[in-house]
């Protein structure tokens, strides 16, 4: 249970101990009666809550496609497995970094976080094809990424990103652009 969480749980567990006292009429029994099912119902809501969040988490990390959730300056709030493989690292180290922070060069770390803040400012979902160099390797792969920003529930906005891998199609594609520009080339005519 994160902090927020923990926090929220003590102030239920609070209100529901001051509605039980209030509504017992001087029965401490009875109030201490009430306080004992409220206090199952909490951890009841708890344990949901943790099994959605694990739940969650299986969907998120089991997808092949890079799912990624930013706060207004680029900076990582989560992150799914397949991100973190790629940029070397954890879901959980990602989040509070950005995108230089694991080897992608300034440049590209730059375009990224001014693409983010442009979406934002836009407030439209966009499809977007971009580029980005895997940590591990140093190899450069390509993807469709569906960019979609939207307001937290603290009211600043976040966007989320799911990308999918295309590299193969654009590897694909390249190759054969450059099969019929090379017999153009050989002899000099032009297409």
């Amino acid at each position: 249970m994160n902090e927020t969480t923990a926090s929220l749980s003590l102030q239920a567990l609070r209100q529901c101990i001051d509605t039980a006292a209030s509504s017992s009429n001087g029965d401490e029994a009875s109030a201490w009666a009430r306080v004992d099912r409220l206090a199952e119902r909490l951890q009841q809501v708890e344990a949901d809550l943790q099994e959605q969040s694990a739940l969650l988490r299986t969907v998120l990390d089991e997808s092949p496609d890079l799912i990624i959730l930013k706060d207004q300056d680029g900076n990582f709030l989560l992150t799914n497995a397949p991100v973190a493989r790629f940029y070397g690292s954890t879901p959980e180290a990602m989040v509070g970094k950005h995108d230089g922070d694991f080897g992608c060069p300034p440049e590209m770390a730059e375009a990224f976080r001014q693409n983010v803040q442009d979406i934002m400012a836009r407030g439209e979902t966009e499809i977007v094809y971009e580029e980005s160099r895997d940590a591990r390797t140093g190899r450069t792969s390509y993807f469709k990424s569906i960019k979609k920003p939207f307001a937290g529930p603290d009211g600043r906005p976040r966007i989320l990103v799911i990308a999918h891998d295309i590299t193969d199609l654009r590897e694909a594609q390249l190759r054969v652009e450059e099969k019929g520009a090379a017999p153009a080339a050989r002899d000099g005519s032009h297409r």
